[in-house]
């Protein structure tokens, strides 16, 4: 018997999840469904720094079979190892959770449960098939054929998506939309993608020209509200709190609220990582091309439109994930086979299809021998394309006459024929050839002829002039006059150019838009629509959209780092630019260290960097002319010359001369320095003879002294003119953004026993080895985007789809809704201990019926920076266009069955979408909703009138037993009667039960009482399928996977007169790869104490504590400890100082970016002081005395704009993202 332990498919799991065996089969066929035996593939998607959870996406992903029809007489049977009926099973004692340790459905285990709970008899018989290893399903008819053990199905499903990489540029993935109707897309196999629906050019032609871009215009002029962000297609409107949140979690369905990721360093690993041939995420398929004119690969991916139908590029490289463009160039080219035999080995020989088309009926030895004199075409003219899609536009056609007498692979049209509803911009024609308007081809010149460059013009021409579908006048519309066009004024100056002539782009009164989410330009009156900032090409004068999040923030990290005019910094009107006036700031800080650039003249900041595979105080130097091998080479083994520099001409590079030595090669003698024992090497010491050891208050940059050096620094080895270079040619970090580090700040107060603390870690469950698996290449396009499964013994094959698509082999593409939202409690303390189930549901708003539902679990004070994708999908495919849908959220509180807390409601725009992307952040209110005062609505006597948390807008909570609009049609359940109905097929189980209908138990929670110690409450995790997956809530003194250890405890003592009453914590946790974190604790001060007790959960790397508008540095981690008790004080000593008093009055008066360049001298010349402040910095000082200054908002935070504090009391929160 096969033992597989989860369902789900987690990444990286959080710390206090535990796992056990169970994996279910679900909405098994009764014959009577089209969607059904369901597996689910779950991911937790989780971004960590320091074991803390920065950033998280929930996936689930329904697999199911979706034929389009179904034989309800057709039983088909796996391998049975033993039939059992109920009676047998409980005359056996086995009981419903030994069932659940198998392989078989979770709604037979259930019918189990209900069975030996009611007794009832009239189940005795029922039957139950225990399946041979390897097989599954009610009557054991599936298996995954694999000759391995899978822990999941989710490892099923990522590893099956991964072994896709080894056909990249071979698979063929074709899926299509069918619910266009009358949708000509072109010659079979040609078809539609859904992306292709409003994609701003036409792709149906034929009889119904242009359908595919009808109603697209609503999403031109549609407009959203302040607080949104509008996607760049008009079809979305999101919580401006997504913008550029995530590069990872593109939350508009065309991608633009994240940067694009060619444009960005940091994104190239998720380039991979997302690359779509083996991912089945939302930010694949329920993406969009990015912009107009390209063309959609069918998986999430993009290439570029205007060449993908250029025929006769032979090494074209697109769509290699799916190989949809090059599938559709053969249908195009096998389409022209309906001519008659001649005239298509005409267009073969001439044409140079022998290139392109393999196994074709010709091959080029038939073009050698033909005799054009004697061939019998009768067709004046031939056209290659069969329809005017060449380069998107155009239509080649053929002379007969003048291909006889061309070369093989030579022919070149008569005429360029194009349909004038495809392009009304063109020259005027008088030629008419099967309908289309032709014109003279242009003649060539080169000996091989080319089309391409010849078209491009015209065609960018026919993409960026006028509208196929003429636009109203409308307010939220731009008239490009030149270009005759109507465009969302949110088009302009995104640098992209969306009208032929540019108007957009140079449209010049951006600033007056009304448009609060534009981009100010410091340099140039210019304001830039948000999706044209931090583009590759800077669209401000002075490039400062480049880092878009604030004019003031990483500023201090790239000042004074030897990249000259930074592009994160813009020059200030007075001149002040970020590499000027750095006289005292030191060639070694966080911010230069390991970006291999030597910004100390001995390297001394490249020395021990990660990453680098030598031992401590060793160089990386790479061998000349080799790209993988490189030597170790000892600091102290490396000496330099002193050059002559007096009758050097500065304006060239000076080679410095630097060599390794053991001293067992060549003689140092004291004209050399040592770069170990020079510390610091300065402008004198390299260019006169000095063996002097004499130390300077700051070691600068060398160049900033008027001395330029070559920059590989090139060391000779052994003085025998064999060289490495001891920086790393290929990678430099020059144009990153640095993040606060914390690197030497050191540790304060000392750490204490660090070793003994280490048994008290959390338990860390490591991400399990992937499994591999290797499945050929037909299996993989037999199903498509789907997974193949194998019915019978006759090993049928069949298929698993997921939600987006359908059919035997998941070939068409589905209609639906792809769901993405965040929730945050507001309000106070008791609301974020909170545990919600929270349902979904897709309701038709004539009827109030539920149609289809998602629910989960959430838990406040963990699943606050969770993102949660879901599908639901309408009942029927087609969907009804005479209905109207919404989305109806409903939320109860957990901890107290039946509490219903409120709803939510989501309109559905644009029901001529195919997907509708909706993407929305719900906000739990401090208090559950209270009953409509004055209803409009009538919900009789069977239901509640409430308003809507997110609206003003009413409708009618049913009680149980009753549903629809009104609360007027009854309904009978089969829930658990410790359970509450929510329809007839819909349960909400007590926190200790799961399964459909709440008759499976959550048995771990139970059993063992120790599961959760010191008062922790367990709470099973997973409602779906993991019935022994829990989470231990604890309270705030103690932590771990079952709150078993005592919280990291921080004892304050207060050496100071005036003890304070009230203070706030502000812990600063530093990230490598986004902005620093800031969590604020406030605690009361008892009467006539001199000492508090802090606890946390999260390491962290410094804690301020601040009261009386006074702030003191208590702790400082270098690097966060997971677990530790301190002992720290309050005094004098770790006060942090306003910068008004440290610095003179001419420093303090000048602007911003010079002024902080004397943010050094603070920490040299006040030795005693650990840190310091002013408006927007907060600076520690590190082992060194060299200042580390990171961004730190003085401004208390404002609970989010509500105030929940009465009687003029002060509202905070103890963290700006999760409250």
């Amino acid at each position: 018997m096969m033992h597989w332990q989860s369902l789900y498919f987690i990444i990286l799991l959080p710390l206090i999840i535990i796992k056990s065996n169970a994996s279910f089969l679900y909405n098994t066929n009764d014959n009577s469904k089209t969607i059904f035996d369901c597996f689910d593939s779950y991911i937790v998607d989780d971004r960590y720094s320091y074991e803390h959870v920065s950033f998280r996406a929930n996936h689930l992903i329904p697999y199911c079979r979706r034929p389009l029809s179904i034989d309800p007489t057709n039983k088909i049977q796996g391998y049975i190892e033993n039939t059992y009926t109920f009676k047998n099973l409980r005359l056996q004692g086995i009981t419903s959770e030994n069932l659940l340790q198998w392989s078989i459905s979770i709604d037979i285990i259930e019918q189990y449960s209900i069975y030996l709970i009611k007794k009832n008899i009239e189940f005795d018989e029922f039957i139950f098939n225990n399946c041979s290893s390897s097989w599954f399903g009610s009557s054991c008819q599936y298996t995954f054929n694999l000759s391995m053990p899978i822990e999941s199905f989710g490892d099923f499903v990522n590893s099956s998506f991964v072994a896709r990489r080894g056909y990249h540029g071979k698979i063929l993935i074709h899926t299509c939309y069918r619910h266009l109707s009358g949708c000509y897309r072109g010659p079979e196999p040609m078809c539609l993608d859904w992306r292709e629906i409003c994609d701003g050019k036409i792709d149906c032609i034929g009889e119904n020209f242009g359908i595919d871009e009808e109603y697209c215009e609503e999403l031109e002029i549609n407009e959203c509200n302040e607080d949104e962000y509008r996607c760049h297609n008009g079809a979305q409107c999101i919580p401006y709190e997504f913008f550029r949140d995530d590069h990872q979690s593109k939350d508009c369905l065309d991608g633009t609220d994240e940067a694009e990721d060619d444009s960005a360093e940091a994104l190239a690993l998720d380039r991979i990582r997302f690359d779509c041939i083996e991912s089945m995420m939302f930010a694949c398929e329920e993406r969009t091309c990015r912009q107009p004119h390209e063309f959609s690969c069918g998986d999430g991916s993009c290439t570029n439109y205007y060449t993908i139908f250029y025929l006769f590029d032979f090494y074209q490289i697109a769509c290699l994930s799916t190989g949809r463009a090059a599938y559709y160039r053969q249908a195009m080219y096998k389409s022209v086979k309906q001519y008659p035999d001649d005239c298509y080995l005409l267009l073969y020989c001439k044409l140079g299809f022998y290139n392109i088309l393999q196994n074709d009926t010709y091959n080029i030895e038939d073009c050698l021998r033909a005799n054009w004199l004697s061939i019998d075409c009768t067709l004046e003219y031939l056209s290659f394309p069969r329809e005017p899609i060449f380069y998107g536009y155009f239509q080649p056609t053929y002379s007969k006459n003048l291909l006889i007498n061309s070369a093989n692979g030579a022919g070149w049209p008569a005429y360029i024929c194009t349909d004038p509803r495809l392009c009304l911009y063109l020259p005027k024609t008088t030629n008419l050839i099967n309908g289309l308007d032709c014109r003279l081809a242009p003649r060539y010149e080169f000996h091989r002829p080319s089309l391409a460059p010849r078209l491009r013009n015209d065609s960018e021409m026919c993409g960026f002039m006028g509208n196929i579908i003429k636009y109203k006048s409308n307010s939220s519309l731009f008239y490009c006059k030149k270009s005759d066009k109507y465009i969302s004024k949110h088009r302009l100056i995104d640098g992209i150019l969306d009208c032929y002539y540019g108007e957009d782009e140079s449209y010049s009164a951006s600033c007056s838009l009304n448009d609060t989410q534009r981009f100010n330009c410091t340099s140039e009156k210019k304001c830039l629509s948000p999706i044209g900032i931090g583009l590759d090409k800077p669209q401000c004068k002075n490039g400062e959209d480049e880092y878009f999040e604030s004019n003031e923030m990483f500023v201090y990290s790239h000042l004074c780092n030897h990249v000259n005019h930074d592009a994160q910094l813009p020059p200030e009107d007075d001149g002040e630019h970020d590499e000027n006036n750095c006289e005292w700031w030191p060639c070694h800080t966080p911010y230069t260290r390991c970006d291999n650039i030597f910004q100390c003249a001995n390297g001394i900041d490249e020395l021990n960097c990660p990453n680098v595979n030598c031992n401590i105080n060793e160089f990386k130097c790479q061998i000349i002319n080799s790209t993988k091998n490189y030597y170790c080479i000892p600091q102290e083994y490396i000496y330099e010359k002193p050059l002559d520099c007096i009758n050097h001409d500065f304006s060239k590079m000076l080679d410095r001369k630097i060599f390794y030595s053991n001293n067992l090669t060549f003689n140092i003698n004291q004209q050399y320095i040592s770069w170990k024992e020079k510390t610091c090497l300065t402008k004198n010491d390299i260019c006169v003879n000095s063996s002097t050891n004499d130390q300077q208050l700051i070691c600068n940059i060398v160049e900033k002294e008027n001395i330029r050096f070559n920059f590989t620094f090139s060391v000779d080895l052994y003085n025998n003119r064999t060289s490495c270079n001891l920086v790393d040619q290929d990678y430099y970090r020059r144009y990153s953004i640095y993040y606060f580090s914390t690197w030497n700040l050191g540790y304060f107060p000392p750490i204490i026993n660090e070793t003994s603390l280490s048994s008290r870690q959390s338990i860390n469950i490591k991400p399990k080895k992937p499994l591999e698996i290797k499945t050929n290449i037909e299996l993989i396009e037999y199903c498509n985007r789907g997974i193949v499964i194998f019915e019978g013994k006759s090993y049928e094959k069949k298929c698993l789809c997921p939600p987006s698509y359908y059919g035997d082999r998941c070939q068409l593409q589905n209609q639906r809704i792809s769901l993405t939202f965040q929730i945050r409690p507001v309000g106070t303390l008791g609301n974020k201990l909170s545990i919600y189930d929270i349902f979904i549901y897709l309701i038709d708003e004539q009827n109030g019926i539920i149609h289809n539902y998602e629910k989960i679990t959430y838990i406040s004070s963990k699943d606050c920076n969770t993102k949660y994708n879901r599908y639901l999908l309408y009942p029927d495919q087609p969907k009804n266009v005479n209905h109207t849908y919404s989305i109806r959220i409903d939320i109860y509180e957990k901890l107290t069955l039946f509490n219903y807390y409120g709803s939510w409601n989501l309109s559905i725009p644009f029901p001529f979408l195919p997907v509708n992307r909706i993407s929305t952040q719900l906000r739990i209110p401090s208090e559950k909703s209270q009953l409509s005062i004055n209803c409009s609505i009538q919900c009789g006597n069977h239901g509640q009138c409430f308003n809507y948390i997110n609206s003003t807008k009413e409708f009618c909570y049913c009680d149980q037993g009753y549903s629809g609009r009104y609360c007027n049609i009854t309904y009978q359940h089969s829930c658990s009667s410790d359970s509450m109905a929510l329809n007839s097929s819909i349960c909400l189980c007590p926190l200790d039960k799961f399964g459909s209908k709440c008759y499976l138990q959550h048995k771990y929670c139970q059993s063992n009482k120790n599961t959760c110690q010191n008062n922790g409450k367990c709470i099973p995790y997973n409602y779906h399928t993991n019935h022994d997956e829990f989470f231990c809530l604890c309270p705030e003194n103690f932590m771990g996977s079952h709150c078993e250890y005592q919280s990291n405890r921080i004892n304050i003592n207060f050496k100071i007169d005036s003890i304070p009453s009230l203070i706030f914590a502000h812990y600063i946790i530093s990230h490598n790869d986004k902005k620093h974190e800031r969590i604020i604790k406030f605690k009361k001060v008892p009467f006539d104490q001199y000492s508090i007790e802090l606890f946390y959960a999260t390491p962290f790397n410094l804690l301020f504590i601040e009261f009386e508008k006074n702030y003191y540095l208590i702790v400082v981690r270098e690097k966060p400890i997971q677990s530790e008790n301190i002992v720290t004080n309050i005094n004098e000593d770790n006060k942090c100082e306003n910068i008004t008093k440290l610095l003179n009055s001419t420093i303090l008066n000048y602007k911003t970016l010079r002024r902080l360049k004397y943010y050094q001298l603070p920490c040299i010349e006040n030795l005693k002081l650990k840190c310091f402040y002013d408006e927007k910095y907060m600076c520690v000082c590190d082992k060194n005395r060299y200042s580390n200054c990171f961004e730190f908002d003085h401004v208390s935070y404002d609970c989010l704009g509500n105030n929940y504090c009465e009687n003029n009391g002060s509202c905070f929160q103890d963290n700006l993202i999760c409250p």
